[in-house]
Parts: structure tokens; sequence; C-alpha cells
């Protein structure tokens, strides 16, 4: 479906800002408006705690750039 852009690693203990992709990466797709303006786009967010209870994460707010030209 697209490219998974999963993060090795722990990720920082303060807040801290993270991008993936950039104005050049499609995501391992081929987009069209259509795909872009519709309803269900969006994107998916999966944690995995591999470092035992007590361990919380947290995300203030999620931003999506889509970058086109006519």
């Amino acid at each position: 479906m697209t490219t998974n852009k999963a993060a090795a690693g722990v990720y920082a203990t303060d807040w801290t800002k993270v991008y993936y992709g950039s104005s050049t990466d499609l995501w391992g797709e081929t987009w069209t408006a259509d795909e872009i303006n519709y309803d269900n786009f969006g994107v998916v967010i999966s944690v995995q705690n591999t470092g035992g209870a007590g361990n919380d994460g947290q995300i203030d707010y999620v931003s999506i750039t889509v970058y086109y030209s006519a």
C-alpha cells in the first residue's frame, strides 16, 4: 500500500518534532488528486512498547503536508 516509515530504536523522552518523508517522497505511490481528496486519506500511527510496564507514549499532534504542482 504505501512505504513503511517505521523508525528503529527508542523515541526521545522529551517533546521532539519528528518528520517522515519530504517534498519529493511519494511514499511508494503514484498519487492522484482524487486519492488525496478522498474522505479516508490520512495517516496511521502504531507504537510498540518494548520497555515494560509504566512506559507511556504521547503524541501532541500529527500534521500532513501535501506538495503538488499544477
